[in-house]
């Protein structure tokens, strides 16, 4: 078991995963792909009251990042990954003094963290930004 504290805010050094989860968040642009805002908005189900869900990678080595993706990618929680975006913890935190990354662990999850300071209660332009500022430093590290 890790000892990962529940809602502790993670180092700046951290890098955080988003599974994108719809092939829609993705975006293929002169054989690059790109993270589309869209992968960072809220869900209007409520689902994501707490933050934006992102699992904690483990390890910066090109190898043990891989081995992050292989996780995510087959975890039970997605019916399909069709790629994953990291981000660095400073990049988001530098993006709005409101946003943030916390630690969340779950019982199946124990590297699970929220991005906080992004919710539909919000203005629509607000949302609008901040999901496409975060796409803009997402970078792709496995697309399909």
């Amino acid at each position: 078991m890790t000892n990962i504290n529940r809602n502790r805010q993670l180092s700046c050094t951290k890098i955080v995963l988003r599974a994108l989860i719809k092939k829609t968040w993705l975006y293929l642009d002169n054989d690059k792909w790109l993270v589309l805002p869209d992968a960072f908005i809220p869900r209007p189900n409520g689902k994501d009251d707490d933050g934006l869900s992102v699992s904690i990678a483990q390890k910066k080595t090109k190898g043990g990042l891989l081995k992050d993706l292989e996780k995510l990618a087959k975890s039970p929680f997605f019916k399909k990954v069709f790629g994953v975006a990291s981000l660095c913890t400073w990049k988001v935190r530098r993006i709005d003094k409101r946003l943030n990354i916390i630690a969340d662990p779950l019982p199946d999850q124990p590297y699970h963290a929220l991005i906080t300071g992004l919710h539909r209660s919000q203005e629509p332009k607000e949302i609008e930004y901040l999901s496409g500022k975060l796409a803009e430093i997402s970078t792709i590290v496995c697309p399909e």
